[in-house]
């Protein structure tokens, strides 16, 4: 039996886009790994250590939303 899905999404600059109040976003893990691991550094592209943090940064303080999911 095929699934059939109704996926709606925008894909979005980070360096041009702003962030809203009302926007709820999912970060992909790759994101996570360049904010967030100290060593990420030694292999990094330049984008990936300045405009990933910055836009989350900048999506935080303007109150956009990231939920999160857990592993049970």
């Amino acid at each position: 039996m095929a699934i059939n899905l109704k996926i709606q999404a925008d894909v979005i600059n980070i360096r041009t886009d702003i962030s809203q109040q009302g926007d709820i976003f999912f970060v992909d893990t790759n994101v996570w790994f360049w904010y967030a691991y100290a060593n990420a550094g030694f292999s990094a592209k330049s984008y990936q250590l300045n405009n990933y943090p910055n836009y989350l940064n900048q999506a935080l303080s303007n109150g956009a939303t990231q939920p999160t999911l857990g592993l049970l």
